[in-house]
């Protein structure tokens, strides 16, 4: 049954990353409360005072399972943000700016509150407004950025299209650069079906960017049935080889395992996956 518990905001932009090997990826600018959110409560919106929705309810941070005030929600206007992407084009568009960071050197306290640009990608939005890599990135709308879980956060709120303005200090000074986020590189590259339920794009320098490959050329992965998935293959997958060919568009990929298709022969596809290499083996279908 539904339930309603009360409490306060303890914190709001709190970045969390989950520990222990059942959990997978992270939560991005948070708010924090210690109202209890348990099976009754979870995915229910979280209210304030006057009655209105601030934020869904997420997770909970706890060692016993159980509640310990360790509770954390999605912001409201994200939420509205990702209703709206799918009300209107049935998917949640991604924006992407070219950019990859780390943090900056430790003080002498051993501690990192700034945000360096490692890499820009030739072409992107970063690049035309300027951006270096070795720059230090303050602040994003105003909102002060002061670890790469800062920068994710302040992507997560960006639109497609709509100008970001960046406060950049590198060894002249402080400057602003206008970095207008585009999508995803991967998403608007030209799909590739390769058999039934695989569909494959070329790799290209930004989406080489984008993704974080090493490999200079390849099939990305990008859309898969579940038949695919069941052999070892997931969504980001970038394939390298094919029974020892090496393959460097989507077009090679699709033509070599359409060749295959039918023969009875073993298929041994090498892929790189979050910057490792594996290997997968199957039969494939006629």
């Amino acid at each position: 049954e539904p339930t309603v518990t009360a409490g306060v905001i303890s914190a709001v932009g709190r970045n969390i990353i989950p520990g222990g090997s059942d959990n997978r990826g992270y939560y991005l600018d948070m708010i924090q409360t210690d109202a209890s959110i348990n099976p009754g409560n979870s995915g229910g919106p979280l209210v304030n005072a006057n009655g209105e929705v601030i934020g869904v309810n997420a997770s909970i941070l706890s060692a016993s399972g159980g509640n310990e005030g360790l509770g954390f929600a999605i912001p409201i206007d994200r939420a509205r943000r990702v209703a709206m992407d799918l009300l209107a084009v049935g998917n949640v568009r991604r924006t992407w700016t070219g950019v990859t960071v780390r943090a900056a050197a430790p003080n002498q306290f051993g501690r990192s509150h700034d945000v360096q640009i490692a890499t820009v990608a030739p072409n992107s939005p970063a690049a035309r407004a300027g951006l270096r890599p070795g720059d230090i990135i303050a602040s994003v709308n105003d909102r002060a950025v002061s670890n790469p879980l800062d920068w994710e956060a302040r992507l997560l709120d960006a639109r497609v299209g709509q100008a970001l303005q960046l406060s950049v200090r590198d060894a002249n000074g402080t400057r602003t650069a206008q970095v207008t986020p585009v999508d995803q590189p991967s998403l608007a590259a030209e799909r590739v079906r390769a058999l039934a339920g695989l569909q494959l794009v070329t790799l290209t320098a930004a989406i080489r960017a984008e993704r974080s490959l090493s490999s200079e050329g390849g099939a990305l992965i990008v859309s898969l049935s579940d038949d695919a998935r069941s052999v070892g293959l997931s969504a980001g997958d970038l394939i390298v080889q094919i029974n020892r060919q090496a393959v460097r568009t989507a077009e090679e990929a699709a033509s070599v395992l359409r060749n295959l298709a039918g023969t009875g022969a073993s298929i041994r596809i090498i892929f790189e996956r979050q910057g490792q290499y594996g290997s997968t083996s199957f039969y494939l279908r006629g």
